[in-house]
């Protein structure tokens, strides 16, 4: 009978510790846009899985990873240029802070370097606002605009026949 009430205490011992024990480590986060806003709703995936999204404030966390793995984070939001990086996992006090471009973000960028004269710079940002979803209208105007400016006649009467045939008259 001893042996039966030492053999319960063992397990109890045994069982008790297993929920006392401490929780993965996790990595924060906070995803933030051109003007320093926080950026809600940011699937973020590791390696093509998603594994959280991104509160109203931009803050995440990553749980359950392991000491010096490398992972591939990815971060995607619609009509936001989508974010690529890798991470060495190294300690639970990491901290990750990404910047995410909107497709209105980008054609304002585009705006200001039309202004400074910075015209492949500017059709790079048209480039990149068209592919994350950006204002059909105004990025093709606007490298129309460009085309012109840099005498490259060709180009830009082709661009804005393209949004004359899609019923645009403005």
């Amino acid at each position: 009978m001893k042996r039966f009430f030492l053999f319960l205490f063992v397990i109890v011992l045994i069982s008790s510790c297993k929920s006392n024990q401490v929780t993965a480590p996790s990595i924060q986060g906070m995803i933030y846009n051109d003007n320093n806003e926080p950026v809600s709703d940011v699937r973020i995936h590791i390696d093509n899985k998603q594994v959280a999204i991104s509160d109203i404030y931009g803050h995440f966390a990553l749980s359950h990873l392991d000491y010096g793995e490398t992972y591939t984070l990815s971060f995607i939001k619609e009509n936001y240029e989508s974010v690529k990086i890798d991470l060495s996992y190294l300690n639970h006090t990491q901290v990750i802070y990404v910047h995410m471009f909107s497709a209105k973000e980008l054609l304002a960028k585009a705006k200001d370097k039309v202004k400074q004269k910075d015209y492949n710079e500017a059709l790079a940002l048209l480039e990149r606002s068209s592919n994350t979803g950006g204002n059909f209208l105004s990025i093709n105007y606007l490298t129309s605009v460009i085309y012109y400016i840099k005498k490259d006649h060709e180009k830009a009467l082709k661009i804005a026949q393209e949004i004359l045939n899609l019923g645009y008259k403005d």
